[in-house]
């Protein structure tokens, strides 16, 4: 029997959370954070979750392919029509034969899911295809509304 783990956290709060100084919004957004783990187990078959917090969780499967269960939940956060504007980072490894080893096992998922989220800068993709070609001219990554012409010097 192949066992796995997936671990998948909210990162880049201050886009989706922290972005207004609205204290009922905040409070909602995280929220919702919250709620999306815990619905994870529910909406997709097989995830038993091993242990869950408020933007983070991770959760253990077995006898499926671990891309074909990261699709799902990509799937399920995608097309939520309340999780489709916050960033996810979603990894699954296998898990080492010796059962003692899950610390180890814990760090390297808590790896990847950082890497995803430093070199992906919009992780579940999240920006609408209508308005991906406009990106900031200051970085070029966070999203633009409109280009704006500034006077005198920068």
């Amino acid at each position: 029997m192949s066992e796995y783990y997936l671990r998948v956290e909210g990162v880049n709060l201050n886009w989706f959370v922290y972005d207004t100084q609205d204290l009922s919004t905040t409070r909602c957004g995280s929220q919702l954070l919250n709620y999306a783990i815990a619905e994870l187990a529910q909406t997709v078959p097989g995830l038993n979750p091993v242990s869950t917090g408020a933007s983070p969780g991770i959760f253990a499967f077995s006898d499926q392919d671990p891309q074909a269960v990261v699709a799902k939940v990509w799937e399920y956060l995608e097309n939520d029509h309340r999780l489709k504007h916050a960033s996810f980072v979603v990894d699954a490894v296998g898990q080492p034969p010796d059962r003692a080893a899950f610390e180890e096992t814990r760090e390297v998922l808590l790896a990847k899911n950082r890497w995803h989220q430093m070199t992906d800068p919009a992780p579940n993709r999240a920006i609408p295809s209508t308005l991906a070609g406009l990106a900031c001219r200051i970085d070029g990554v966070r999203l633009a509304t409109r280009e704006v012409k500034k006077g005198g010097d920068l």
